[in-house]
């Protein structure tokens, strides 16, 4: 599940700039999972709570995704009715985090 090791490597992450001294997530092994999950968020397969938790991963890893986030600009307001008020705080403060405009 691309959620769960988005979120694994970002905790690896944090926990790396607290001094652990474990290796480093690769760059392009995030990217390939983003790009994974743009797949999912386009085709309308992705659980809000999945896409919260992305969006938030990514955010903590500072790592931005244009193809995703501008997918997730499409998915959001129209699956907004599935969205918990957790899931639309989560996107918002990984937006936040990475100073995504709320309009192109």
């Amino acid at each position: 599940d691309v959620a769960l090791l988005l979120n694994a490597a970002a905790r690896h992450s944090e926990a790396k700039e607290l001094g652990s001294k474990e290796m480093a997530i690769d760059s392009a092994a995030i990217d390939s999972l983003a790009n994974r999950f743009d797949e999912e968020v386009r085709a309308a397969r992705a659980s809000p709570r999945d896409a919260a938790n992305v969006v938030d991963a990514l955010g903590r890893l500072q790592q931005r995704h244009e193809d995703l986030f501008e997918a997730m600009a499409e998915f959001v307001p129209s699956h907004i009715d599935r969205f918990g008020p957790r899931d639309i705080v989560g996107v918002m403060v990984a937006y936040g985090r990475l100073r995504e405009p709320d309009e192109p």
